[in-house]
């Protein structure tokens, strides 16, 4: 139960920073914030934390939200970022929607090819109006817990085993990273995200974009994902973070291994 409100609790750290980013960006974009989410659990908390603030918040800027990935897990889909857009409804303040209704993987060599596709494209040629992102991450020795860990378990064993030889310590926005890097070697599958990890570091290196990356406890088996965030913290390519918040007990074992 104590983990269990650690992730609560670091959802609410979460919207609070949130709300002051959106109002400084707003600030530096004539009065606009556009905000781009992640999926998956963790997210959606954030997410709805991020609403019941900013419906008690006043001078707002304009909002437009993006989702930055589609829905993966059928049995799931409460951690697609589309279904988060029903927690801003009654916020004073105008907001738009940029959905993403692609396929949540496809096979590597038709990337490209797909995300031209009618109804996709609208989606990634707005991609570069983001100006703050909001997601979290998953670690890889979580087993099956998140989202990407499920998916990559449900394909072929070599994509599984191919991360696994590449130092595989989890990912961001669907997309795996090693202790140095991320990890570049070509599986089967990719993930269909809006910011894959080299344009997450870009804008996170962009003085007037911000890149919050929430790493809590999972929501499954309530341990740390302190091994997938040290990467972030130590690796220079892997800097695809301005803020980062973590739970106690996730900062306590960082600072352990320092």
């Amino acid at each position: 139960m104590k983990r269990a409100r650690a992730l609560q609790h670091v959802a609410a750290t979460a919207a609070d920073l949130l709300v002051d980013l959106i109002r400084e960006v707003g600030e530096k974009n004539n009065n606009h914030c556009h905000l781009g989410l992640g999926g998956g659990w963790t997210t959606r908390l954030v997410a709805s934390q991020l609403a019941t603030r900013l419906r008690e918040a006043g001078d707002l800027p304009d909002l437009t939200i993006h989702a930055m990935t589609s829905g993966f897990d059928p049995l799931r889909p409460s951690t697609a970022p589309v279904t988060f857009f029903g927690f801003f409804e009654g916020i004073a303040t105008k907001i738009n929607y940029v959905g993403l209704f692609a396929q949540p993987f496809v096979k590597t060599e038709l990337y490209d090819e797909s995300i031209e596709a009618p109804g996709v494209k609208e989606s990634f040629d707005r991609r570069d109006e983001i100006n703050l992102v909001m997601t979290s991450l998953g670690s890889a020795s979580h087993g099956n817990h998140g989202d990407f860990n499920r998916f990559m378990s449900r394909g072929k064993k070599k994509d599984v085993n191919m991360l696994n030889k590449a130092d595989w310590k989890g990912d961001v926005q669907y997309q795996a990273f090693s202790s140095t890097a991320p990890i570049e070697k070509t599986t089967d599958i990719k993930a269909v995200t809006l910011l894959d990890l080299d344009r997450l570091s870009k804008f996170a290196a962009d003085p007037n974009k911000h890149v919050v990356v929430v790493a809590g406890p999972c929501k499954e088996c309530l341990q740390t994902r302190a091994d997938a965030a040290r990467p972030l913290l130590e690796a220079k390519k892997l800097k695809v973070w301005s803020h980062i918040l973590f739970d106690l007990n996730t900062a306590e074992e960082l600072l352990e291994a320092v």
